[in-house]
């Protein structure tokens, strides 16, 4: 599965110096350090490890899973300016040379028997900004594959919790979209917390055997799922800034409730039964009465208060010397 990071810190923008790009091709030889498509990782999560701020990772086509062993909590835990790209057959040197129609990349949350049990997938502080696809599901294609035993019951749980879709596009289900294969083998989305809005037709679509369990905890573009419909007033949604202007009707709107237990610790507090803490940016979840929808609390900037202040000092003082500590307050 495919996670936002719950709370990482906000790295500072990187200069265009550091931009590094690193490479993942299943079955690549050579030293696989992740430093040329001859040399790439053959593993997704030892790429995201490696990465820095202003890194590119590039992922060429195949199906990649977060673990190789049984661990069904392991995910994919993506990191702040650092962009993931998929598409390549694994000979490309621009981002304008993929495929991503021929040369499809999968991240798989297909861990342990499949065929036993339940599949679950959680986004948190998630972000899904200007994805497009040609069919089905612009932002998130759900689809549950055909059993060997039609008799095994074997679901799609998904749950997506304070997170932010906008300027998606598809023929259907511009946001998400849900196929379940057959009565043993359903789809059920459950989002909270949430907006969707500004994607392309309809945002949430799904066939007879997948559902949408929304509700008016999420602003949904046109009412979509008993959403509320009414404009979230992002800051600059056209470039990709999904944080919230000061009068926007996600303040507030959220259910405390839905806030998923903070069980990697994120906040590094050593509380790991708590709701989760802090937003998309690393900020404080819960502002004012209420969790706001999406994945950035809206937090008023106050500018600090720095009381006058006189001091003087002697001629040639060594270098670094701490003169008079300044209140802030």
């Amino acid at each position: 599965m495919l996670k936002e990071p719950e709370g990482i810190a906000a790295s500072p923008a990187p200069t265009p110096a550091d931009v590094r790009i690193l490479f993942v091709r299943g079955n690549a030889g050579g030293d696989n350090d992740g430093s040329s498509w001859v040399n790439a990782f053959t593993d997704l999560q030892d790429a995201l490890a490696a990465a820095r701020s202003g890194d590119q990772i590039w992922v060429a086509a195949g199906t990649y899973t977060p673990t190789d062993g049984t661990d069904r909590n392991a995910s994919f835990v993506l990191k702040n300016h650092v962009e993931v790209y998929g598409g390549f057959v694994g000979t490309e040197t621009s981002l304008n040379q993929r495929d991503i129609v021929n040369n499809v990349t999968i991240l798989s949350g297909a861990i342990y028997n499949r065929d036993t049990l339940n599949n679950n997938l959680r986004l948190t502080n998630a972000v899904f900004s200007r994805n497009n696809a040609g069919s089905l599901g612009g932002a998130i294609y759900q689809n549950d594959r055909v059993n060997n035993n039609s008799s095994l019951s074997r679901d799609t749980i998904t749950t997506i919790t304070n997170s932010s879709f906008s300027g998606n596009s598809a023929v259907s289900g511009s946001a998400i979209y849900s196929n379940g294969f057959d009565d043993n083998d359903r789809i059920n989305t459950t989002i909270r917390n949430s907006i969707i809005w500004g994607n392309g037709g309809t945002a949430l679509s799904n066939n007879s055997v997948a559902t949408f369990d929304a509700g008016d905890t999420n602003i949904i573009q046109n009412g979509e799922f008993g959403g509320v419909n009414q404009d979230p007033l992002f800051v600059d949604a056209i470039n990709d800034d999904l944080r919230l202007q000061e009068n926007s009707p996600a303040i507030d709107l959220g259910n405390q409730s839905n806030l998923p237990t903070d069980t990697r610790d994120l906040d590094s507090d050593g509380d790991t039964s708590e709701a989760t803490p802090i937003d998309l940016d690393g900020a404080t979840r819960v502002v004012g009465n209420n969790v706001d929808a999406g994945a950035f609390e809206f937090a008023t900037n106050v500018a600090p208060i720095i009381e006058d202040q006189s001091f003087s000092t002697v001629e040639n003082i060594p270098l670094n010397t701490i003169i008079k500590i300044i209140t802030v307050h």
